[in-house]
């Protein structure tokens, strides 16, 4: 599987990807470069949480593209190791930072609120779905979160206060959902 960053300084540069992991589905390239597309503005100097990491592709892309600083919350062992060797080869690691944890003991700790979300949990996890509410309190003040679900699934459910659906993109079998702060 080749994986490659689309725009910006690291651009065309490879991601390296283990070869045997279960469940590993890393967001496609179209999709990243959107989603990347749709945030234009938003990107520069934000601070992003890119949870269910797996490859780290959209962090490192927001990177590429002017993010200030990227966490990588993955619970997979392995692809946290592996988000590390790229994060060294690409020489950002004074951008990044990796938590092998899993997320719901994560936002347990987490402390501060970042600009851009991006949450791509298993397709095949209902419950993990479930927390999409809790991340948006640790949303700064016009800030985003993208939900990559697969499109036949629902994207809908009640939003804290001041948290509004912008909208829902559909690219294949991946549907892609913004949700913004006032």
């Amino acid at each position: 599987m080749r994986l490659r960053i689309i725009s910006g300084y690291l651009k065309n540069r490879n991601i390296i990807v283990p070869k045997k992991i279960e469940n590993f589905r890393p967001t496609m390239e179209k999709v990243r470069g959107a989603v990347a597309d749709y945030l234009n503005d938003s990107i520069t100097d934000a601070v992003v949480a890119d949870f269910c990491a797996g490859s780290g592709a959209f962090g490192m892309e927001m990177i590429s593209r002017g993010a200030k600083y990227a966490h990588f919350i993955e619970s997979n062992r392995l692809l946290c190791r592996n988000l590390k060797k790229n994060i060294q080869l690409f020489n950002i690691e004074h951008k990044c930072s990796v938590i092998n944890k899993d997320i719901r003991s994560y936002l347990k700790t987490m402390r501060k609120k970042v600009s851009i979300m991006y949450f791509d949990p298993p397709y095949n996890d209902v419950e993990l779905s479930k927390i999409i509410p809790e991340l948006m309190p640790f949303m700064e003040k016009d800030g985003f979160v993208i939900v990559e679900r697969v499109k036949k699934t629902k994207g809908l459910f009640s939003l804290p206060e001041n948290t509004y659906f912008v909208e829902s993109r559909n690219y294949g079998k991946t549907s892609i959902d913004f949700y913004k702060n006032e």
